[in-house]
């Protein structure tokens, strides 16, 4: 019988693995495609982000 302990080892290293092979440079240039939108579009005199490119409304929360 696997100990619990033997079986979360396991499953760690195979968590790590997948996601080293799996999520590999897509996710990560995504992101980055994410994040240089996102200062691209900050208001630096405000510190806000418009409420969509060219905009001049701010949303200070959300309406939902």
């Amino acid at each position: 019988m696997i100990s619990l302990r033997t079986l979360f080892s396991v499953t760690k290293v195979l968590f790590i693995f997948a996601q080293k092979t799996l999520g590999s440079s897509t996710s990560s240039d995504a992101v980055q495609k994410g994040e240089n939108f996102l200062v691209n579009i900050l208001d630096p005199d405000l510190g806000l982000l418009p409420e969509y490119p060219g905009a001049k409304v701010y949303w200070l929360f959300h309406d939902n």
